[in-house]
Parts: structure tokens; C-alpha cells; sequence
């Protein structure tokens, strides 16, 4: 059986290596898939991540980045004869991706093959419309356009060991690499079958207000994700835990909770690993009463100072790190308070991918007046706060729209949020519940 060989390079790439390498080895073809992973040096757990997810991934190590060095090292450890170029954030979008992308090679003009690459909702505008601009529906060959994209791109080894690319340069490696392939006899073909989705653009220019007007024409131009099959929902295939930590501070008020709640943890469970971090031997002894997982990083006695909770859930990441338990999203929940079902869970999720967030919580809208003093504490003086108008007097009809979260009931983030010591990254989304529940 033949071997394919996909070169993916990556550099802090943990929120997308595991979607990337779930694809990869989810496609429908008759041939032996190698992957090599080229890490720059990450300073996340990219590569540990990659080698739980597949341990046959070979990895391959380089601190100075240049492209053209990164692609030559990895396919230099390579075995296969067909060489895949892919970026370890372009995510294949069906399953006869690299199917699609390697049938042009059999014609022998054929040096190098790119496929399609389309953005995600999350991508920025101004990266919609290059991507877009960029990459058709219509299949072509270039004889004279030296245009090819490593980002999702098919060689023979056998052109490699002829042309190696050029490690000179700081970008650009896959056109100076092309531009020397056209000499009259050979062509550089495009494929729109094989489609990757790139959260990132290829372009960083114009201003935002001018790429949104291009966007809204060009996604009903070209808004046809449906065609793909195998990534059409996104939560597929996520690694998804949700960690409940136990407080000393309420009696045995959490382990109550824990048997009350007992049904819908269980609903919960069976998509999502269910970690419990208890505090003392009472808790311990619910959990494993309730069959749920439990993890020691939280061991305080009845006068003990308790941790801030970000201390012990980034204890708790770390300790699964060392395990080789990595997860594409991890959730706290309170378990006193009103825990989350499966579908806000889901809801929340989404936002993220949706949003390209890094952190998601729960909340309601509120309306309500805004006072603030605006003289001596000891004069009732008070001014409101009306949307899209001044500081109003007090006697003034006016009120104004909050959004209030709910982070006890549930917060979702990235784990490298968790592992630098936050509940909460620098991007937070919310997403708004009825008063009253779901």
C-alpha cells in the first residue's frame, strides 16, 4: 500500500491541532496516511496534545523559524512519495479532501497541487474577503501564474528531491518554489474539491467597515458549506471536560448537591468526561458513590486559607497534562448552583467557535435605571445613564440594558486559559438565557 505523507507545521497551535489531526485521519482514501508534525518551538502543549491524540505522529523539532527550512525538515523524515503541505490551523472540511487534492498529480505536468481554503464564522472580515477573492470555484491550471499555497497543497517527492524549497526566504517559499517549477512543460493546478477551513487570512489590508460590506455580498456568493460533509458540525469530535470543584465552606451542602443532581450529571457524562475536585474525605466518598471521576488538588482541612479557585483549576490542568489528558474546551460549574443542561452547554460552545472567543458564560439581559452620585455624599443627587444619551437628572424617565453573567452556573474556556492561572481569557462571550432557565 502507497504512503502519503502530510507535512503539518505547526507553532502554538492547541486549540486546533486535534481538529486538524481528527481530519486528517478521518479521510476516505485507499493509501497509508504518515503524519509529520514540524513544531516551532510552542511554548503551549501543541505537541503533546498531537502525540495523545496519535502516536504515530512524528514530530520534528526546529527553534528558527523559516518556512522553507520547516517544510524541508519534515519532509527529509518523511516516507511517502506524495507530499501533503498543510498548516496545522487549515482544518480539512470533508472526507474526500485529500482524495481530491492528489488526483491532479497523476498527470504528470501537474507540479503542485493547492485546494480551496474558506473561512470560518469566527474569521475576521477583511480574512472572509481575501479568502474568498482568493479562491474560487473553478478549477485551473497556471502556466505562467506562479500563485500556489502550502497551506493546503500536494508535491511528488520526487520534484522535491529535485527543487527543495528555498530556506532562504522569510515567506513566500511556496511561490519562489513554483515560479522555478513553470519552466514551459509544467503546470501548477488549483482544485476547489479539496477544502480547508482557515480561520486565518492571507492578506492584512483595508479597513474593517469596507471588508464587511464585501463579506455580506460575497457570503451569499459563496456561503456553501453545506456541500461538505464530515465537518458540518463543528462539536464533533471536541474533547470535552467539565471539572466541578468542591468547597469546604458549606457543610456537606456540595455533597447534597452532587445527589440531587445526580441525573442530569449523568445525562452530562455521557458527552463530556466529568472530573469532581473534592476537598476533604466526605466528598471523596459521594463521588465515587456517583461513579464520578475525582482529582486531588484540593485538600483542605476545616481552618486550612482555601486557594483561589483559579489556583486549583489550573492544578488540575496541569496534573491531566501530565497525564496526557488533553481537551479542546474544558467547563467549571458550581455544582450548588442551577448547573447547565447539554443543550446551553452546546449553546456555549458554539459562541466560542462562532466568535473565535476564548472563554463563554452564561447570563440574562436586565433593564434597569443607572444612578450614580454626582454631588456630597450627603446630598441625594443622582444622575441615570440612558442608552445612546448623556447623564440624565434622576427625575428623568431612562434606564439601561445589562447584560449580567453567571459564572457559577457554568464557564467555558480554552484550557491554556485555565493553565495560565484564569477562568477567563481576554475574550469572553455571553451568551443570553431567559430569566428563569433555558
Amino acid at each position: 500500500m502507497r504512503t502519503i505523507s502530510v507535512i503539518v507545521r505547526t507553532k502554538d497551535e492547541e486549540s486546533w491541532i486535534g481538529l486538524c489531526l481528527r481530519a486528517i485521519r478521518s479521510q476516505e482514501i485507499t493509501a497509508k496516511i504518515e503524519i509529520v508534525l514540524v513544531d516551532s518551538g510552542s511554548s503551549d502543549r501543541t505537541v503533546d496534545k498531537a502525540l495523545a491524540i496519535d502516536p504515530s505522529v512524528v514530530v520534528v523539532r526546529i527553534d528558527d523559524f523559516r518556512p522553507g527550512m520547516a517544510l524541508n525538515r519534515g519532509i527529509a523524515r518523511a516516507s511517502g512519495e506524495t507530499l501533503i503541505l498543510l498548516s496545522s490551523h487549515c482544518i480539512p472540511a470533508s472526507r474526500g479532501w485529500l482524495q481530491a487534492l492528489i488526483e491532479p498529480l497523476e498527470r504528470a505536468e501537474v507540479a503542485g497541487v493547492y485546494g480551496r481554503q474558506i473561512p470560518l464564522p469566527s474569521t475576521d472580515p477583511a480574512d472572509k474577503r481575501d479568502l474568498w477573492i482568493t479562491f474560487g470555484l473553478d478549477p485551473r491550471d497556471q502556466r505562467r501564474d506562479p500563485f500556489f499555497h502550502n497551506a493546503n497543497s500536494a508535491i511528488r517527492r520526487a520534484d522535491w528531491e529535485k527543487l527543495p524549497f528555498d530556506e532562504d526566504v522569510s515567506n513566500l517559499e511556496d511561490r519562489v518554489w513554483a515560479a522555478k517549477m513553470l519552466d514551459g512543460s509544467r503546470v501548477i493546478h488549483y482544485t476547489p474539491d479539496a477544502v480547508v477551513y482557515h480561520h486565518h487570512g492571507i492578506h492584512q489590508s483595508g479597513t474593517r467597515k469596507r471588508a464587511e460590506g464585501v463579506v455580506r455580498v460575497m457570503e451569499t456568493m459563496h456561503g456553501d458549506d453545506a456541500r461538505y460533509v464530515g465537518f458540518d458540525n463543528p462539536l464533533d469530535g471536541l474533547t470535552r471536560l467539565l471539572l466541578i470543584p468542591l468547597s469546604p465552606r458549606y457543610g456537606h451542602a456540595d455533597e447534597e448537591a452532587l445527589w440531587q443532581k445526580r441525573a442530569l450529571l449523568a445525562k452530562i457524562g455521557g458527552e463530556w468526561d466529568l472530573i469532581a475536585l473534592p476537598s476533604n474525605d466526605a466528598q471523596r466518598m459521594a463521588c465515587s458513590n456517583l461513579g464520578i471521576e475525582v482529582l486531588d488538588v484540593r485538600r483542605y482541612g476545616p481552618h486550612d486559607i482555601v486557594a483561589p479557585l483559579a489556583v486549583d483549576i489550573q492544578k488540575a490542568i496541569e496534573a491531566l497534562d501530565d497525564c496526557h489528558r488533553f481537551y479542546d474546551f474544558v467547563a467549571v460549574a458550581d455544582v450548588r448552583s442551577a448547573v447547565a443542561d447539554l443543550p446551553l452547554m452546546d449553546r456555549l460552545l458554539m459562541q466560542i467557535w462562532n466568535t473565535g472567543a476564548d472563554s463563554a458564560v452564561s447570563g440574562h439581559r436586565e433593564v434597569r435605571p443607572i444612578l450614580r452620585p454626582i454631588a456630597p455624599d450627603n446630598e441625594l443627587v443622582t444622575e441615570v445613564l440612558v442608552p445612546g444619551r448623556k447623564w440624565m437628572e434622576a427625575t428623568d424617565a431612562g434606564s439601561a440594558a445589562m447584560y449580567i453573567a453567571d459564572p457559577a452556573r457554568l464557564i467555558i474556556s480554552r484550557p491554556e486559559v485555565f493553565r495560565g492561572g484564569r477562568l477567563l481569557g481576554d475574550r469572553v462571550s455571553i451568551v443570553v438565557e431567559e430569566l428563569g432557565g433555558t
